[in-house]
């Protein structure tokens, strides 16, 4: 298989912990490490579906306060 005609990119899957119950927080980091990736020439940058809003998965699972 010829790859010459196909374009190239680089792609960066970001592997970090959100932080929890900080939305605002999360999205600050999310923008760290979008930077951080395209300096270093990445086209597309990937995180976690649950990154934002930075609500842990198990917190679902919790029976109700009430």
């Amino acid at each position: 298989m010829n790859t010459e005609n196909y374009p190239r990119s680089i792609v960066a899957a970001v592997q970090a912990a959100p932080s929890y119950f900080d939305v605002n927080e999360c999205i600050s980091r999310l923008r760290h490490y979008t930077t951080r990736a395209k300096e270093s020439g990445a086209s597309l940058v990937v995180f976690s579906e649950s990154f934002i809003p930075g609500f842990p998965s198990w917190v679902h699972m919790l029976a109700p306060l009430d």
